[in-house]
Order: C-alpha cells, then structure tokens, then sequence
C-alpha cells in the first residue's frame, strides 16, 4: 500500500505559502525621495534588499518545482488509465504496452526528483528566515513591498518588519516543508512498485489510477489561482499544467463568496415549473366548479336573457367551490402557484 498524502492538504499549503512569499520577492527601496517621505536609504540596505529578494525568489522557485511534481502525478495517472482501457478493449485499442509502462517509469523518476529537490531546500527554510530576522534587526530603513504583480506598491514597512514578517510565516512554511517530505515518500512508492515485477499499480490499473487522478485533479482546481497571479515565477508547472488538464470548479474564495449569492438553477426552474402546474389545477377547478367557463369552452352566448336564467343555478352550485377558488387565488397572491 502506498504511503498517505494529503493531497488537498498539499494544496492548500501549497497555495497559501506561494500567497504569503510572493510580495517579499518585490521588496524594493523606494525608488525617489517622494516615494519615502524620508532621508535617502543607507547603502547597506540596498544589498539586504537584495538578499532577501534573492533568497525568496528561490524559495518561489521550489514551490513551482513542486507544482511541476504534482503536474506529472496528474499526467502519470491519466497514462495508467490509458493502459487500462487499453487491457478491457484490446480490439479497438493498440497501445504499446511496454512503452507505456517505461514511460510512467521514467516520469515516476522525474517525480521522485522534482520532490526530492523540494525537500531540501525547504529543509533549512527557518534556519534561513532566522538569518534574514538578524540581518534586519533595529533596521528602520523603509522599503516598499506591492501585495500583489498587477497592484502598485503601496505597501510600506521597515526592514526589520520584513523580518518579523517572514519569521512569522515560519509555522506556514514548516507544514509545506512536511508536505513536501510526504510527497517524496509517495513518489517513492510508485517509482518502486512500477519497477517490480508484483506491481500493485499495474495490476488493476483502472481502480489503482482513477483516484490519483481525480485528487491530482482536485490539486490543481486548489492551486491554480495562483498560477494566473504570479505567472512569470511560476511558469514551469503553470505551463506543464495547462498541456494537460483543466480547472473543473473554482476554489477561490472570491468565488465561494459569489456562490453564496447566486441564484440555484432548481430556483431559477421554479416559475417554469409552477406554471406548468397551475394549468393542471385550474383543469382541476373547472372540474371541481360546475359552470366555470362554460360559455366560453361551448361557444354559447344566449344574451342577457339566457344568463339571467341560468344565474341563480350558478350561484347554488357555486357558493361552496368558490371557497376554494379564493383560497388558490389566496396563494397564488404569495407566489405559492399561478392561477
């Protein structure tokens, strides 16, 4: 059995992480003396400017390995399940067996790689942090970070809060890094059992890879958001991904928010339907109340005379179903059925 990943847990760390570093990587010095609103900034902040830009821009760059890992899980479970359509339909389908199986060898390789890398560069992400925390401690230079690529960099904060800031983000990124580790463990799983002669993952591959892929799936409906923020730092796996999957629903929370105001398709079908109804009831009145527009389905008219004769048989035989007619005109006034 292959080890347990949380691959939504992974997501969502994954996701949050890329949202919290991503405007440390823009930290600059204001660029005039109207964008500080102070002295000039000391040289020395410029080059611990850079070292922090340098330093977060790496880490960006492990995150995008890591969404490049999850792209080939994604793309090695949609080859497994090439292959077993391939052993249910064999007269339709020519697959080359074998080459398909070295593939997802190698790309179970190329997985367990991209993982590996992940995991050791997010091995000494607070041993870093905590060097960056002591390199802009009492540092009251003010810098400039934009919360995000398209918005302007309103954002002001001395050096030494940038500090507290990404010392603050540690218990965020201790989980990621755990996830990471938890990924490796499962790319090495499947680079092994695909390799054995007892393979568990080609042995059934239908039930085996259905599941692995609708939760790489559900990966990559969680992260793509950010994809389409921060495109130019993520453009390995924001390309690896668009070749071969799609978003199936939106997990953004503005997206959420929108849900909660949007009108339900059974709400929107409700008038259709209540009106389709409403002819069935008022067949049911005319059956129920002798006389009801019964000039206009005989086409009879016998004038002033005729109605005069027949009125007072209507109003006897009327007085208890009209009773019933106002209670349904009644609802109808509260939108319960049209009449």
């Amino acid at each position: 059995m292959p080890p347990e990943l949380n691959v939504t847990g992974l997501a969502r760390a994954t996701r949050k992480t890329m949202e919290r570093l991503a405007p440390f990587f823009q930290v600059r010095l204001p660029s005039s003396m109207s964008d500080s609103n102070s002295e000039a900034p000391p040289a020395a902040a410029a080059a611990i400017t850079s070292k922090i830009t340098f330093k977060i821009l790496a880490y960006i760059e492990i995150i995008d390995s890591s969404m490049l890992a999850a792209q080939i899980a994604f793309h090695l479970a949609s080859e497994g399940l090439v292959l077993s359509t391939s052993h249910q339909d064999q007269q339709e389908w020519e697959v080359d067996s074998e080459g398909t199986i070295q593939r997802m060898q190698a790309k179970a390789e190329r997985g367990l790689e991209e993982a590996r890398k992940v995991e050791g560069v997010m091995r000494d992400v607070r041993q870093e942090f905590y060097k960056i925390a002591a390199l802009t401690k009492d540092n009251t230079t003010i810098v400039l970070l934009p919360p995000d690529p398209v918005h302007p960099p309103t954002l002001r904060k001395a050096l030494k809060d940038v500090g507290t800031d990404l010392v603050a983000n540690l218990n965020l990124l201790s989980e990621f890094s755990q996830r990471a580790s938890e990924t490796v463990a499962w790319w090495s799983w499947v680079r092994d059992d695909l390799l054995s002669s007892n393979s568990v993952l080609l042995s059934s591959p239908s039930t085996q890879w259905e599941p692995i892929k609708s939760d790489w799936q559900e990966y990559y409906n969680i992260i793509n958001s950010v994809h389409g923020r921060f495109p130019d730092v993520l453009s390995s796996s924001r390309v690896a991904w668009q070749s071969v999957a799609v978003k199936t629903r939106d997990t953004s929370p503005l997206a959420s928010a929108a849900a909660s105001t949007t009108t339900l398709p059974m709400e929107r079908d409700m008038p259709k339907l209540t009106k389709r109804r409403s002819g069935e009831l008022k067949t049911l009145m005319q059956r129920l109340i002798p006389g009801r527009n019964q000039e206009k389905e005989n086409g009879v008219d016998d004038g002033v005379g005729g109605r005069e004769k027949r009125e007072p048989q209507l109003r006897t035989k009327n007085r208890s179903p009209k009773m019933l007619l106002d209670g349904l005109r009644h609802l109808g006034c509260h939108g319960c059925i049209v009449v």
